[in-house]
């Protein structure tokens, strides 16, 4: 299922491969959308509020690396039909970080 997500979102300007937790990854700008972990969990980075709306509803869990839990990153086990939707909203979310103008400190 992985590989029909991936054949989709390589169709959209910017996409490539790359890789994330030595893993084939979805990039977009350079940056890492979504990823598929050895255990066949489909990852995803969505705003923060999305993620714990996935988790609350039992569609995902937050992504962990080792003690750490990635507030934006939300692990997806089964439910291959949603991946497609998930890519693409993970994707227009990081396209929208890119667009967003630098923070001045």
């Amino acid at each position: 299922m992985f590989e029909e997500v991936c054949a989709r979102q390589l169709q959209h300007p910017g996409v490539t491969m790359g890789r994330a937790l030595s893993q084939p990854g979805l990039m977009t700008g350079g940056k890492l959308f979504a990823f598929l972990l050895p255990d066949g969990r489909f990852v995803v980075k969505v705003p923060a509020a999305r993620m714990a709306e996935l988790v609350a509803t039992g569609v995902g869990a937050p992504m962990t690396m080792g003690r750490r839990t990635m507030r934006q990153w939300v692990a997806v086990a089964g439910r291959e039909p949603e991946w497609d939707g998930l890519a693409d909203e993970a994707r227009l979310y990081v396209e929208s970080l890119a667009a967003r103008p630098a923070r001045g400190r």
